[in-house]
This record gives C-alpha cells, structure tokens and sequence, in this order.
C-alpha cells in the first residue's frame, strides 16, 4: 500500500528518523542550558580577564588613534 507515492515502510522510517532527531535535538538543549548555567563557566579566570582588558584597552587606543588622525 502506498500513500503519496511512498511506501509503509518508508513512512516508518522517516517518523523513526523524525522522532530520534527531535530528541537529540532537545537533549543537546538540555545539555546546552546546563553547561551556559554552571556559574564556573562563566567567571574568568585572573589571565583571561586580564588579557580581555588588555584587548579592549588596546581596542580604545586605535578608536581614539584613528579619530584623532581624521
């Protein structure tokens, strides 16, 4: 028996292929919240904060360079 010009089988397969693709979707979302919600991923340890302000120092510093020479 075919519906649309597929057959049972493929209509179960799809769904089967459906089904399990949702789930791994929600679940890497699952993941996903967990891991950005851990406080301790979200502080900066004493060398990155440290280079994160030397980045943006230097950031202001070409801002103001190049407005200056315009």
């Amino acid at each position: 028996m075919a519906v649309c010009g597929r057959s049972v089988v493929d209509i179960v397969i799809l769904k089967v292929v459906h089904t399990v693709l949702v789930s791994l979707l929600i679940w890497w979302a699952e993941v996903g919240h967990r891991l950005c919600s851990n406080p301790e991923h979200d502080r900066l340890d004493d060398d990155e904060q440290g280079s994160a302000q030397t980045g943006l120092s230097q950031a202001v510093a070409l801002i103001r360079y190049r407005r200056s020479r315009s």
